[in-house]
């Protein structure tokens, strides 16, 4: 099984906690955060990827807020020394566990609508998916 996910949503489904834009975009965050925990190899993408399917900022081929989360993306690539192609999830958790820090989550996340509301925290993205 092989998911695409931007790069910063590496962190939205470590922090996911049943909340979400809509009912069927919990249901879809829930289903994509299955894969992983069954073994799905994750390819880095650009643009809409497996998560974007279900959310209501989705306007035709493009994001509302795409501008700003592809400075999440590229956030993520830089601080976590990953490129778009495909890992195995374990490779991902690996990076993610040796460069994650507070300094960085702040980096990453600072202007996510998430985080300035207090649905996401530093803690909620250092848990491990399993």
């Amino acid at each position: 099984m092989n998911l695409n996910l931007r790069p910063h949503h590496l962190l939205c489904t470590r922090a996911f906690r049943g909340k979400g834009y809509s009912p069927a975009f919990v249901e879809n965050m829930s289903r994509v955060i299955a894969e992983i925990k069954n073994g799905a190899c994750i390819t880095l993408t650009a643009g809409f990827d497996d998560i974007c399917a279900a959310c209501p900022e989705k306007e035709g081929s493009v994001c509302k807020s795409e501008e700003k989360v592809q400075t999440f993306d590229a956030r993520v690539l830089e601080r976590f020394h990953l490129e778009r192609k495909t890992y195995p999830y374990t490779e991902l958790e690996h990076c993610i566990t040796e460069y994650l820090d507070e300094a960085s989550y702040e980096y990453i996340c600072c202007n996510c609508e998430w985080r300035q509301t207090g649905v996401c925290t530093y803690t909620d993205v250092q848990t491990v998916i399993r």
